[in-house]
């Protein structure tokens, strides 16, 4: 290996690094970041604290009836819900 082959490797390294970090700080990559971010949160915290909230209240008139909810656990990922 001469020294410009090696000069070279650093210098491919650097502009790889350059685009890595242009890619990660682009408003794109910052979006869809914090879109999977908020759809987990909600996914895993709001939905089933909103479905246990709500939904005793909804199903006891819908079926003229007591309903309870123990516990209410939501995947988003899998799109399981378990209540």
């Amino acid at each position: 290996m001469s020294v410009s082959e090696i000069s070279m490797g650093f210098v491919m390294k650097a502009q790889t690094k350059k685009r890595v970090t242009g890619v990660l700080k682009s408003r794109y990559t910052i979006a869809v970041a914090s879109l999977l971010v908020i759809y987990t949160l909600a996914g895993f915290f709001l939905v089933p604290f909103l479905m246990g909230h709500f939904l005793p209240g909804k199903l006891s008139e819908r079926l003229q009836g007591e309903v309870t909810l123990e516990k209410v656990s939501v995947n988003p990922y899998s799109l399981v819900m378990e209540a």
